[in-house]
């Protein structure tokens, strides 16, 4: 029962992240700063002693955030190729040419910035039942601040190639 209602919650996370015209930003920072967190007490990184199982509170909450990062990631990558902006070219920006490299550049970190996420949540979702998921959800994790600043630097990378 634990590991279709981690589906269920990673689903919910990902409908948030996609919903709106423009992306929930509140969310996803709350996200950003949540998921550690919780994929850390799930994962029972700090502890010596290894837990049967993953607790469901800190599983749940990894799932939602995790749900919404790995959507909101997959959404830039989709949407960043169409950023070009030929006007900004016109004006002194970058180059439309400069522009499709930065953008398909920020879109492949951004497809990048969901791996760790995604897999935290599968190492997660493999300890929910007892005696399983043995597998180091812990290089993931550790990645994760390396994705997120990956992908800040794509987002001012990319503003950056359409300013005036």
């Amino acid at each position: 029962m634990r590991k279709p209602l981690f589906a269920v919650v990673i689903a919910a996370g990902a409908v948030v992240g996609v919903s709106g015209s423009r992306p929930l930003w509140l969310p996803a920072a709350v996200a950003l700063l949540a998921f550690p967190v919780a994929a850390s007490v799930a994962l029972d990184i700090s502890s010596r002693h290894r837990r049967p199982r993953a607790p469901l509170l800190a599983a749940t909450l990894a799932a939602l955030s995790g749900g919404l990062i790995v959507a909101l990631a997959v959404r830039l990558a989709a949407l960043a190729p169409s950023w070009l902006s030929a006007s900004s070219a016109d004006c002194g920006a970058a180059s439309t040419e400069v522009q499709q490299l930065v953008f398909w550049s920020a879109a492949a970190l951004f497809a990048a910035t969901a791996l760790p996420v995604a897999l935290t949540l599968l190492s997660i979702g493999r300890r929910l039942e007892p005696g399983g998921g043995e597998l180091g959800g812990f290089l993931p994790l550790k990645l994760f601040p390396v994705a997120v600043v990956a992908s800040g630097i794509a987002l001012m990378i990319a503003g950056f190639a359409v300013t005036c």
